[in-house]
């Protein structure tokens, strides 16, 4: 077909137009095939794209590896030392307890997790003391501080005192001759709830082996045998077992948490040292069962 060619409809005028640009008026068609000229009249701007980096997971969220958690040498912890099953997993890293503010954050605990002396960090519970998690509840992780770990933990209930074996219940309540010394195991609270069963005692006796001190618990009274601490008496004490054998760790009002020898009024009296008076040893725990000197 010529270049001068009649054309009777548009389509072919516009074929005609077409072969002019490539094939007629001394014009060499691009090297590109026209490709940069249909390039410049597009749009090239980049659309946004989806962030596909992954979210890691922080501190006590869920997991089932080490690389969906966030922090220092992280760890999905699935199942513990001592057997206990994390459910869902359980994110933790690395951390120095060092670096705990007062509130117990650190800040090597991604998602403002707290650490412990074990260098592993943790979630604190909320501020009603409970855990967000299912199968979760709190225990203690430093004086004051409370964290998530597996309900399973709990070897007993601290305010039933239901350990094993016997269950650890008083040979003799209401007199006798042993004073009402504990047979078996006793429950102790760790934390809110939960318990773990320690051997009984009586903390009138010290009946405790391996030089261990027998201390009554806040909740109960029971007695349980523990590392002996060193407070004398009128001492400051930070924990249950912080006095010596036959020492209470006391808070009171005025003077915070001294050490105080155990008393008990009624029939089975234990007197206390002189100017000083035998006191309920908690809201739960009766004089006449075991009380607490104070002046």
């Amino acid at each position: 077909m010529g270049c001068n060619g009649g054309m009777k409809t548009r389509a072919l005028l516009l074929f005609s137009l077409s072969l002019a640009v490539i094939g007629c008026g001394g014009k060499t068609p691009p090297a590109d095939g026209g490709k940069a000229d249909l390039a410049s009249q597009q749009d090239l701007t980049m659309a946004p794209t989806e962030d596909m980096s992954m979210q890691l997971a922080a501190t006590g969220e869920p997991c089932t590896k080490p690389a969906q958690c966030d922090g220092t040498k992280p760890v999905c912890i699935t199942k513990d030392s001592q057997g206990a099953t994390w459910p869902e997993g359980y994110c933790s890293a690395t951390c120095s307890s060092k670096k705990n503010d007062a509130d117990g954050i650190n800040p090597n605990c991604p998602g403002g997790g707290h650490c412990t002396q074990q260098g592993n960090c943790v979630t604190i519970c909320d501020r009603n003391n409970l855990c967000q998690r299912t199968g979760y509840s709190c225990f203690v992780a430093g004086l004051g501080f409370y964290s998530c770990a597996p309900s399973s933990r709990s070897q007993c209930d601290p305010n039933k005192n239901n350990c094993p074996q016997d269950g650890g219940v008083f040979t003799s309540v209401d007199g006798g001759p042993d004073g009402g010394t504990y047979s078996g195991r006793a429950c102790v609270s760790v934390g809110v709830d939960v318990g773990e069963c320690r051997d009984g005692c009586d903390p009138f006796l010290q009946n405790c082996v391996m030089n261990g001190g027998c201390y009554a618990t806040f909740i109960q009274g029971y007695g349980i045998c523990s590392s002996p601490g060193t407070a004398k008496e009128g001492e400051a004490c930070m924990y249950l077992n912080g006095c010596l054998p036959g020492l209470s760790c006391r808070t009171t009002a005025m003077m915070g948490s001294v050490c105080r020898h155990y008393c008990r009024t009624g029939a089975k009296l234990v007197a206390c040292p002189m100017g000083q008076k035998c006191n309920d040893l908690s809201m739960t725990v009766k004089a006449d069962k075991v009380g607490v000197c104070t002046p």
